[in-house]
């Protein structure tokens, strides 16, 4: 994988879809359901961290702060929000929109 991602500081412009995808992805790290290796991870998170956070078609924008919340001070109850968003955000989004939004994230990892 290619550390630009991590560095280059352009943000990333996703659709409703894809944003969604991508908290779907976060949130299934967070959750450690993730079959990611740790590095792949690492880089799907600074995708994360450079794309726009403004919209989302499944949830409140809050969830971007409450993944930082999370990702900085994980506790019980936190997690516990974080397993039932994930499934939510699993069966909400088809598997043909994840498989397609996966296929891209790899090309941006790259």
């Amino acid at each position: 994988m290619n550390e630009a991602v991590a560095l280059d500081s352009d943000a990333i412009n996703f659709d409703l879809q894809q944003v969604d995808c991508m908290i779907a992805v976060m949130l299934k790290i967070l959750d450690g359901k993730c079959k990611m290796e740790p590095r792949a991870q690492a880089m799907a998170g600074a995708v994360y961290r450079r794309m726009d956070k403004d919209s989302s078609e499944l949830f409140d924008l809050d969830i971007f702060q409450f993944i930082g919340q999370v990702q900085q001070q994980p506790d019980p109850l936190s997690l516990k929000q974080v397993h039932a968003l994930r499934l939510y955000a699993e069966a909400s989004i088809p598997k043909s929109v994840m498989k397609a939004f996966k296929q891209e994230l790899w090309r941006l990892m790259a």
